[in-house]
């Protein structure tokens, strides 16, 4: 995200800012431990489909209040789409899958491959300059997503179902970069708030067929209240409050600063993983996992440094 123009905050309210957060990066952080429960009692594909389409539900009124006041254009509407496609239906259908098969702990340090898959996407698509940071931050990032998907110092075994879901996993990371990058210049012509009604609402109205088809396929079992309660949460915390929580907070920083608070989500998905669902850091995991949160740090220092949302 761009770095908005606004005064900044100071004292007590920039202290409850940080703290603000801190929170949303350790429920971003959750997701993915929390999935690993209601993945039990659901389908990848429902949980990533019934997560949008309640997100969408709750801020369709913000679309149509846009819609209305003629913010944005209709003409707008068909690229907002696209948008939400990759990052909502596409990226979130490859994350569910890939956390299935492989691990919390794995799918929590990989979150932290998306700022440095945003990079090289920005300087590949928008000619964004690498500095020498950021430059050391990609190398430490990939040498540690390397070690993380192929379990330690050798060649990946493609036929393992681990690797295979690290790779579904970080398949859907690079949607959601793909989805930072070509959504930064609609951000120019929209607010935030707008872009993320638009391209959830847009998502919920793809996955609305989507599981139709599944369920007639696979059966209409309803979940239990762990899987009901996952989708609340991810779908009313992970998403609505915590993305108006962070735009406001945006408004009130530096995003640099708000960035940093990133570093948060793979250090609780790690002591979430440990804690709730007894996964263990093997030595390769450990180094790689260390690697990949240095290279973020690495590149989030950075002077154009930007947070990133789940």
């Amino acid at each position: 995200m761009q770095e908005p123009s606004k005064p900044r905050a100071g004292g007590l309210h920039r202290m409850l800012l940080l703290a603000m957060l801190c929170g949303i990066n350790v429920m971003w952080g959750s997701i993915w431990v929390v999935s690993k429960f209601a993945l039990r009692e659901m389908r990848p594909l429902q949980l990533a489909g019934w997560r949008t389409v309640v997100s969408g539900a709750v801020l369709m009124p913000w679309l149509v209040r846009d819609l209305r006041r003629g913010t944005i254009g209709m003409r707008a509407l068909p690229a907002l789409a696209m948008l939400g496609f990759l990052a909502f239906v596409v990226a979130k259908a490859l994350g569910y899958w890939g956390v299935n098969m492989s691990t919390g702990l794995n799918a929590s340090l990989l979150t932290a491959v998306e700022p440095l898959l945003t990079m090289v996407l920005a300087r590949m698509w928008l000619r964004e300059a690498f500095t020498r940071r950021k430059l050391w931050g990609l190398a430490l990032g990939s040498g540690g997503a390397y070690l993380l998907i192929a379990r330690g110092l050798r060649l990946p075994d493609f036929s393992a179902a681990g690797v295979l879901g690290d790779l579904l996993f970080v398949a859907g990371l690079v949607m959601e970069a793909l989805y930072s990058v070509w959504g930064k210049a609609t951000l120019q012509r929209h607010s935030p708030l707008t872009v993320t009604a638009a391209t959830i609402v847009a998502a919920a109205v793809i996955w609305i067929p989507v599981l139709a088809v599944d369920g007639a396929q696979n059966g209409w079992d309803a979940p239990g209240w762990v899987g009901i309660g996952a989708v609340l949460y991810m779908a009313l915390g992970c998403t609505v409050i915590a993305y108006l929580a962070w735009f406001y907070a945006l408004t009130h920083m530096e995003a640099g600063v708000a960035g940093m608070s990133i570093l948060l989500q793979p250090l609780v998905g790690v002591l979430l993983s440990a804690m709730l669902l007894n996964e263990r850091l093997p030595p390769a995991a450990l180094l790689g996992g260390a690697l990949v949160v240095t290279g973020l740090y690495l590149v989030v220092k950075a002077p154009s440094g930007a947070g990133r949302t789940s």
